[in-house]
Order: structure tokens, then C-alpha cells, then sequence
């Protein structure tokens, strides 16, 4: 897997069809999930992922340093000036191979991701969600927002939204 389709967006510029197959494929696994009853609860462009070229297993370590640049570790700021002996003194900044084109997968075959909030729906169609679910509000749907029920229309909503953003870049 690789860059999210947010962080793809941003570099890539896909034609109508590639973007069309995206959102088709994305309501597949929305499917998917519901005939499993479950729901995903934090659908949205961060948790879809565009698979990369094959070809990028073949690279040697040079070969990957010279495309996505080499790590760029950052000192880890010990504002209470303390000894921490299990403390790091850095910490790397990951790379991201969203700005590397030439790496995504011209398919444009995309996988689901982050079901750490996904829950199963036993009888009915929504539950109340007694779980705090943090959603970012741009993909909550009006039942999650004004009645604390998350359920398939949860989804179906955040579906739509994601579509919508693939679609107008917005």
C-alpha cells in the first residue's frame, strides 16, 4: 500500500475515469464491510490508500534514498530539562511518497484502511455511539452529529463525502 488518497490528491492528477474507478472501488468495500455488518466508523480520503507499483520491492536502499530523499531526524526538545535515560534523543520525520508519481500504481487500485474504530452492528441498523468516536466533523453525518447514532447511514454519508472530495478535489 501506499500514499492516501488525501495525500495523493494534492500531487497527482488523476482523469475522470481513474477517479471514477476510486470511488467505484470505495463503495465496493463499503459493501463489503456492511454484508460483514460492520461499520467502518472513520471512512474519509486519510483511510484509503493507492496501492504502489510492484516494482518499487526491487529498489535497493540508494534507490529509494534518491527517490523519497533520506530521513531528516529532528532533536527531541526536553523542555523540563530532566534526565530521561529511556527518552530518544530524535525522532525521524516519515517520508512520504505522495510527491513520487512515478511510484503510484497507474491502476489505481485502492485499499481501506483503519478499522481501530470499526464496529459490529448484531441487530438493527445504528447504535449509540458511547465510544467518544473522534471523526473529523467534515465526514460526520447528521445522526452521529445531533443524535449520537453511528450505523451504516454513518458510513453511507461519509462515503458520499469522500466521493465528493475525489471527484472536485475539494
Amino acid at each position: 500500500l501506499g500514499a492516501t488518497l488525501s495525500g495523493v490528491s494534492e500531487h497527482l492528477h488523476f482523469d475522470e475515469a481513474r477517479l471514477q474507478s476510486i470511488c467505484y472501488q470505495s463503495a465496493r468495500c463499503m459493501r463489503n464491510l456492511q454484508n460483514l455488518k460492520l461499520v467502518h466508523g472513520d471512512f474519509r480520503p486519510e483511510n484509503i490508500c493507492v496501492q504502489l507499483k510492484k516494482e518499487i520491492n526491487l529498489l535497493s536502499r540508494e534507490q529509494m534514498m534518491d527517490l523519497l530523499g533520506g530521513p531528516r531526524p529532528i532533536a527531541v526538545p526536553n523542555l523540563e530539562q530532566k534526565d530521561y535515560p529511556n527518552s530518544p534523543p530524535y525522532f525521524v520525520i516519515p517520508r512520504s511518497v505522495d510527491v513520487a508519481s512515478e511510484v503510484v500504481s497507474p491502476t489505481g487500485k485502492v485499499a481501506v484502511i483503519d478499522l481501530g474504530i470499526s464496529l459490529r452492528l448484531e441487530d438493527g441498523n445504528e447504535k449509540d455511539d458511547d465510544n467518544d468516536l473522534r471523526i473529523p466533523i467534515p465526514y460526520c453525518s447528521p445522526e452521529l452529529l445531533l443524535l449520537d447514532k453511528i450505523g451504516y447511514a454513518s458510513d453511507i454519508w461519509a462515503l458520499a463525502c469522500t466521493m465528493f472530495e475525489v471527484m472536485t478535489g475539494k
